[in-house]
Formats: C-alpha cells, structure tokens, sequence
C-alpha cells in the first residue's frame, strides 16, 4: 500500500501506543479497502 505515494508497510506483529500530542503533521491517508486490510490482520495478530 502506499501512503502520499511511497510505499508503505504496516507491520501489525509491532504495535505501539504514540501520545497525541508527539503527532504533529499527517502523513497521509489509507483507502478504505486498505484499512479494512490492516483491520484483518490486526484481527489476526492480536487472536480477536
């Protein structure tokens, strides 16, 4: 999947949480379909 056109890997094995306030700048968007992926392997990984 890409994110503002480089491509990009979302490695759902690694999670993290990130406080809101170190996020400053977007830095793109997922596609629906490309979401509901990261929904499924998220599913996965975590045994949901």
């Amino acid at each position: 999947m890409s994110i503002a056109d480089q491509q990009t890997l979302v490695m759902c094995d690694q999670l993290a949480t990130v406080d809101l306030t170190r996020l400053t700048e977007a830095a793109g968007f997922l596609s629906v379909e490309d979401m509901q992926r990261v929904d499924e392997a998220l599913t996965l990984a975590l045994d949901l």
